[in-house]
C-alpha cells in the first residue's frame, strides 16, 4: 500500500511541475501610488502593491513585487542613491534596494516593524525617516550600512502652546 501512495504523490508533483507551479505570481493592486521618482528616461513609481518602472522613451512598463525581490509591497517611498540604485521605503519598515546593472533587489530590515514614511539620500547618507525616529545608513556601491537611529521623545510639557 505505500508503494501505491508514493507513487501517486509522485505522481501529482510531476503534474503540478508540468502546469508550471513553479512559477509563482503576485497580483497586488499598484493604483495607489505613495511616491515617483525619475532617472533618465525611467519614471519610477512606489504604489501599496509594489514597485513599477515606466521607461518614457518607448512606453514600456515594468512590475516589480515581493517575487522579484521586493521587501515588502506597502510601500511609502523611492528615492535613488548616487549609484543610481533605486531605495524604497515600505510601511512595515523594511529598505529594499535595487540595482539595475544586475537586475537584482537586496533588502534591509534594520527597521522591520516600524512605518518608513521617507527617505531622503544627501551624498553617502541616507536618511530614513519614521512614525518614531530618524535612522541613518551609510550608503556604499554594494550597500546599506545602518548606522544609527534617533528616537523621538516627545512630551506634553514640551509642547507649546499660544
Amino acid at each position: 500500500m505505500s508503494i501505491v501512495r508514493f507513487l501517486f504523490v509522485f505522481g501529482i508533483i510531476i503534474q503540478l511541475n508540468a502546469q508550471g507551479m513553479s512559477d509563482w505570481q503576485t497580483i497586488t493592486y499598484m493604483n495607489d501610488v505613495t511616491d515617483m521618482l525619475i532617472i533618465n528616461n525611467d519614471i519610477w513609481v512606489s504604489t501599496s502593491g509594489g514597485v513599477y518602472q515606466f521607461d518614457s522613451a518607448d512606453s514600456t512598463y515594468q512590475a516589480y513585487t515581493n517575487v522579484d525581490g521586493l521587501g515588502s509591497l506597502n510601500l511609502s517611498c523611492i528615492e535613488k542613491d548616487l549609484y543610481n540604485h533605486v531605495l524604497v521605503g515600505s510601511v512595515d519598515g523594511v529598505i529594499s534596494r535595487y540595482d539595475q546593472n544586475f537586475d537584482y533587489w537586496t533588502t534591509y530590515d534594520n527597521l522591520k516593524g516600524v512605518e518608513i514614511v521617507d527617505i531622503f539620500v544627501n551624498n553617502d547618507t541616507l536618511w530614513v525617516g519614521t512614525n518614531s525616529g530618524v535612522a541613518v545608513f551609510l550608503i556604499t556601491s554594494d550597500n546599506l550600512e545602518f548606522r544609527d537611529y534617533f528616537k523621538l521623545i516627545w512630551s506634553v510639557s514640551n509642547r507649546m502652546c499660544k
